[in-house]
């Protein structure tokens, strides 16, 4: 037998004796935890409802913590439309390669999804910025793992917060995404801080930390029940209730004109538990003149 029918082989003889063993990454795909996710999409910016398109680049690698050993590769182009300050919706389209390391790489489409986010007194305050939002992906994904999870759907309610003084800001992000596949459904709860400076009202760093806390999951039997479980789904690795995940972020962003940015950003795991080994961004984004009331 060669060595990827033996490592199939081995997925499914592993899965039907433990399941809490995982054939793929928490976002199947893509590599990410949505609260990832949401911060690359943030594109640098202070979260506010804003007409926009954003290119986006993300790329991953996952080898302790996938069945699979595999890189990700995602380039999407993110629209956003604000027909007033205070709202905006708007939805991602990625393209995907996946390069699992006994495979050749696989190209298509990701997983779609839908953005709509609400400004508080955004056209008042500048200072200090509060949104509030929700984001569903889709199952659009094409690109399969040789041991796949399957179709999944996750809608994403999301609140950000950032702090702007002359040159510092900081940032506070938290998400609770609800995932459903095949396996059964889990929440998370993401929260996340960062914090920078603006050099010469143009160039700003940025650092800080994101952890990931399993709150719940059902487990859904092959007859198609659903039963709360402590363990996780046979789809994931290491997700057992109460699971946290904390990773290190580092940003740059560079504002070269009023309307554009060019961002980038990393995130590196600081716990055992954890979606990817190694993570980052790189973002262009060009701002759209919105219509004032």
């Amino acid at each position: 037998m060669s060595r990827v029918g033996l490592l199939r082989a081995s997925g499914l003889a592993l899965a039907l004796a433990w399941p809490s063993i995982a054939h793929a990454d928490h976002t199947p795909g893509h590599g990410a935890s949505e609260a990832v996710r949401n911060l690359n999409s943030l594109g640098g910016g202070t979260g506010a409802a804003v007409s926009r398109i954003l290119v986006l680049q993300e790329a991953s690698r996952s080898k302790r913590s996938s069945l699979v050993p595999h890189s990700a590769y995602v380039t999407s182009i993110l629209g956003e439309y604000s027909p007033h300050p205070w709202v905006s919706f708007g939805a991602q389209l990625p393209l995907q390669i996946i390069d699992e390391d006994l495979e050749a790489p696989k190209v298509g489409l990701g997983s779609v999804r839908l953005l709509t986010r609400v400004t508080l007194h955004a056209d008042k305050l500048f200072h200090r910025v509060l949104s509030f939002g929700v984001n569903a992906t889709l199952p659009t994904r094409t690109v399969r793992f040789t041991t796949d999870p399957g179709h999944t759907w996750v809608l994403s309610p999301y609140a950000v917060f950032t702090r702007n003084y002359h040159r510092a800001f900081w940032q506070v992000l938290a998400v609770a995404p609800i995932e459903t596949r095949p396996a059964g459904t889990a929440i998370d709860l993401s929260a996340g801080a960062q914090g920078g400076y603006r050099f010469w009202g143009k160039l700003a760093p940025s650092a800080g930390l994101l952890a990931v806390v399993r709150v719940a999951s059902w487990c859904r039997d092959p007859d198609g029940g659903a039963a709360f479980c402590r363990a996780g789904r046979v789809t994931e690795l290491d997700r057992e209730i109460g699971t946290t995940a904390v990773y290190v972020t580092g940003g740059l962003s560079w504002s070269f004109a009023s309307w554009g940015m060019l961002a980038a950003s990393v995130q590196v795991p600081v716990t055992p538990r954890r979606d990817f080994d190694v993570g980052g961004s790189l973002g262009l984004q060009a701002v759209l003149p919105s219509r004032r009331r």
